[in-house]
């Protein structure tokens, strides 16, 4: 038989043994180095305050998409409010037309009764003047037919009859008598007439004063206008209602204009208020990954105090050693976000940053680090 060299099996034993030592020593090295990184990992992330975790945003993104679509229904109730704004501003600019309109009615028709009063006025003094004319002349002529007092057709005619005045006498009697009354009649006649326009002027005058005490400003009376003490013409009743009429709708429309005043002041409220979240929403950086990708990174709220704009950011190429700054954060995204925990997985409350990195492909790390590598190496 085969006989093998002693001193080969003891050098196979002896190699066989020593590596088994190795391989055990490399095995107990891994996995204490093993159990060194988790813990160590772990305690970093329990006691850190320092690590992102970083995001890439593209235009297929949900919160891209959902972003865009609310600045598209941002910018169509920004459309709609404009429109409406412009249609309120051109039924203002009516309002006020239509007011303008109104108030120079009232003025001009206020203008044309004092016109008018002052000519009543006028006419009415006159008249007063010949009523103490037709005064005088009725004492005056009194005083010239004292001769025809006792003087009658009956007794001109008993006299003629009895031959005790002539014809010629008889004519001439009976022609003054009738003179005599048709001067007196004339003078009753007008008499009554001027007394009949002095009524009617008289009238005339409180009722266009009656217009005059309308308010000039359109002023709706707050009781039922009392009736007046003299009866007004159909002319002067017919300005009254135009008047009213005018004030009337000169209310309305001032109230309109008031209304609509406020409204355009809210609108342009509102209209500021969607443009200001235009800007801000065309300004994140979720909707400029519309057109090319961007990098930020979420933060949690206890980490957010080292996470400003300007800090530097460091990445590590074996997991938290041998690592180099990477780039800086740009800026703090306002508005609260939840996301996972780069190691446990937990959603956690805290802000989003944008990013501006060196090199792309860091932003594909579970986690990066803000302010200093996170030992230093």
């Amino acid at each position: 038989m085969f006989k093998v060299d002693r001193s080969i099996i003891e050098l196979l034993n002896k190699f066989f043994t020593d590596a088994y030592k190795i391989l055990g020593f490399v095995i107990l090295t891994a996995i204490l180095v093993g159990l060194v990184s988790y813990f160590t990992l772990n305690l970093f992330y329990l006691t850190s305050t320092h690590w992102v975790a970083p995001v890439i945003l593209s235009s297929n993104h949900e919160k891209v998409i959902q972003l865009n679509g609310e600045l598209t229904g941002h910018a169509h109730r920004h459309d709609r409010l404009l429109a409406e704004r412009g249609e309120i501003k051109a039924r203002a600019t009516y309002t006020e037309h239509a007011l303008r309109a109104q108030e120079s009615f009232r003025m001009q028709l206020r203008s044309a009764v004092k016109s008018e009063l002052e000519g009543r006025r006028s006419e009415l003094a006159k008249v007063n003047n010949l009523m103490g004319d037709f005064h005088k002349s009725g004492k005056l002529s009194e005083e010239a037919l004292k001769n025809y007092k006792d003087l009658s057709y009956e007794q001109l005619a008993e006299e003629y009859k009895a031959n005790l005045i002539d014809r010629q006498a008889f004519v001439d009697g009976t022609y003054s008598l009738t003179q005599v009354d048709n001067a007196r009649l004339n003078r009753e006649a007008r008499k009554i007439q001027a007394a009949a326009r002095r009524e009617q002027l008289t009238r005339e005058v409180a009722a266009l004063e009656s217009v005059l005490e309308e308010p000039e400003q359109g002023e709706l009376p707050t009781e039922v206008p009392a009736e007046p003490s003299t009866p007004l013409t159909f002319e002067v009743l017919a300005m009254l209602r135009d008047y009213r009429a005018s004030s009337l709708e000169a209310s309305k429309l001032r109230a309109e204009h008031a209304s609509v005043d406020e409204r355009i002041a809210m609108l342009d409220a509102s209209i500021a208020r969607y443009e200001k979240m235009e800007a801000e929403i065309k300004s994140s950086p979720y909707l400029r990954a519309m057109d090319a990708k961007v990098t930020i990174a979420f933060v949690p709220y206890e980490n957010l105090e080292g996470a400003q704009a300007g800090s530097k950011v460091y990445g590590c190429s074996l997991g938290l050693v041998w690592c180099r700054q990477v780039g800086v954060i740009e800026q703090v995204l306002e508005g609260e976000v939840t996301a996972s925990h780069p190691l446990y997985s937990e959603q956690v409350r805290g802000q989003m940053v944008e990013l501006k990195l060196d090199d792309p492909t860091w932003a594909e790390k579970k986690a990066l680090f803000t302010g200093s590598a996170p030992f230093f190496i």
